[in-house]
């Protein structure tokens, strides 16, 4: 259970840090720390709760850009329009961030984040506006003259924007809770991507929709997760099961990306022998897929996806008449060495750098060591594998 709880650690993480994104009042900035006095305290207590959340976002997104160069702005016009984005009266500015893990020597994780500061081209700062945006995919701003989208996220390749054409900056809005993330008083929105009513239709799924010209998903882990599934045929595109279809070309499914499920192609896969086994693995006639990730060496014929032993987040061993496999969000072993009738799990124990299990089947006893490559994901742990026979005296 420990690497359970840090997933939830690492996932709660990165909520707080990645998707800090919320619609702002612009707030005019000088970066010059007052010395704290017993009035200002006073006035604080008497807030309400909503000045006290205007406040306390203000101040957040003031210290986020605490370290922008001042120098080469308009200060008298300079106004933070979110988390990440600036503006004065010639320019666009973005921050961009990333996180940094480290080890120390004891195996301490420690992390930071790095902030870069830049110019965002070709967008006049006139009427300038962060809209906002679902949590996964996409965000949203604009000007007097255009509304953009940008993909979600702090990173570099982040703040890059494309003009929604045809949308209208004075009507337009966000739009959550379902397959559209924009509309105005005109058109509705995937991104930027005007999407064709007339012919729109949502699947039987819950995780897709289509119009004459494209494929629409709306899958995440808890959260929104809007996209174009790109390349795929809305002509042929059918339900296989649950989150599973089809276009005739291609398979798609639910995948696992590190930091969140989400909706792809499954690769290799082929659609006219794939069958769906549970909500998280299917298979073909050559392979074995778990959340759309081939399950190296796996017999498709033969392979049991009831686990044995450990935990989801933890990992789980399954098997096939060849071999026993270790699989969960982070890592996939095959095990040779083991007998797949008899293996069992006997315990597990956490260790300096990962964690111990003890195992079994009819040849003897094991210890299979896990060993941290400190690669952490939300629901996960990045491992190297050595297993050793135990021998009793």
């Amino acid at each position: 259970m420990i690497f359970f709880f840090v997933g939830i650690v690492g996932l709660s993480f990165l909520l707080i840090h990645r998707f800090f994104w919320v619609k702002a009042n612009p707030v005019v900035v000088s970066f010059e720390q007052e010395s704290p006095t017993n009035e200002n305290e006073d006035n604080k207590s008497e807030e309400t709760a909503e000045a006290r959340s205007e406040r306390q976002e203000r101040e957040k997104f003031e210290d986020a850009w605490k370290d922008f160069d001042m120098a080469q702005a308009d200060v008298d016009t300079f106004e933070i329009v979110s988390n990440g984005l600036a503006k004065d009266k010639n320019r666009v500015y973005y921050r961009s961030s990333s996180v940094n893990v480290s080890y120390d020597e004891e195996g301490e994780r420690n992390v930071g984040a790095t902030n870069e500061f830049g110019v965002v081209d070709g967008i006049n700062p006139e009427g300038f506006e962060y809209l906002g945006g679902d949590y996964w995919t996409t965000e949203y701003v604009k000007n007097n003259e255009r509304v953009y989208f940008k993909p979600a996220g702090e990173n570099k390749e982040d703040f890059v924007f494309s003009v929604v054409e045809g949308a209208d900056p004075t009507s337009f809005e966000i739009t959550t809770g379902g397959m559209f993330t924009g509309k105005d008083a005109v058109h509705t929105y995937v991104q930027d991507v005007t999407v064709d009513l007339e012919s729109f239709e949502e699947t039987e799924s819950y995780a897709y929709a289509k119009d004459q010209y494209r494929v629409y998903s709306s899958f995440g882990l808890g959260m929104e997760w809007n996209q174009i599934l790109e390349g795929a045929d809305p002509k042929n595109f059918r339900v296989i099961s649950g989150a599973y279809a089809t276009d005739g070309k291609k398979v798609y499914g639910n995948c696992y990306a590190y930091e969140w499920l989400c909706i792809s192609d499954i690769e290799n896969a082929d659609p006219k022998t794939f069958e769906p086994i549970d909500k998280v693995f299917s298979k073909d006639q050559v392979y074995v897929y778990w959340l759309g990730q081939k399950i190296e060496g796996a017999d498709p014929a033969t392979f049991k996806t009831d686990g044995i032993g450990v935990g989801w987040v933890d990992g789980v061993f399954y098997s096939d008449k060849f071999a026993i496999y270790y699989i969960d969000p982070m890592n996939q072993r095959r095990f040779e060495e083991f007998d797949p009738t008899t293996f069992e799990v006997i315990s597990t124990a956490p260790n300096d750098n990962g964690f111990l299990i003890q195992a079994k089947d009819k040849f003897g006893e094991y210890k299979i060591t896990f060993i941290s490559k400190g690669q952490n994901g939300p629901v996960g742990i990045k491992f190297d594998f050595e297993v050793e026979a135990l021998v009793y005296e």
